[in-house]
């Protein structure tokens, strides 16, 4: 199951969706060997997704923070932080089940990603 594709195996180029989160993802999808696989394709959407979610986040919580007082601004960071360093770390699992050759599908948007990825088959 492990093919080998443009000099890439498909375990790292799943993994290599995770590291830069969204430029190597839209590097890959830029290359046609990829784009037409299957799990390379869902660990693209899955990355690129989980990377706008936390763009949003991060901006929710900013604005937040500033309507709020101070001792209430400095709780919505603080937790703030705790959602960053739990996503660090499920990018770490996520690049290491990849690259292993397991499949691993983030909270909220894994079964989005799923479905996308299947419909993008279908055209």
């Amino acid at each position: 199951m492990n093919q080998k594709m443009s000099g890439l195996t498909e375990n790292a180029a799943c993994a290599l969706c995770y590291v830069l989160s969204v430029l190597s993802p839209l590097l890959l999808l830029a290359a046609p060997a990829y784009k037409r696989n299957y799990r390379v394709r869902y660990n693209i959407i899955q990355s690129v997704c989980a990377t706008a979610l936390l763009i949003g986040i991060t901006i929710q919580a900013d604005l937040l923070a500033m309507a709020l007082p101070s001792t209430l601004a400095n709780l919505v960071m603080m937790l703030l932080s705790l959602v960053m360093i739990c996503a660090v770390g499920c990018w770490f699992y996520a690049i290491w089940m990849n690259a292993h050759g397991h499949s691993f599908a983030f909270p909220f948007i894994g079964g989005w990603s799923l479905r996308v990825s299947k419909q993008l088959v279908r055209r």
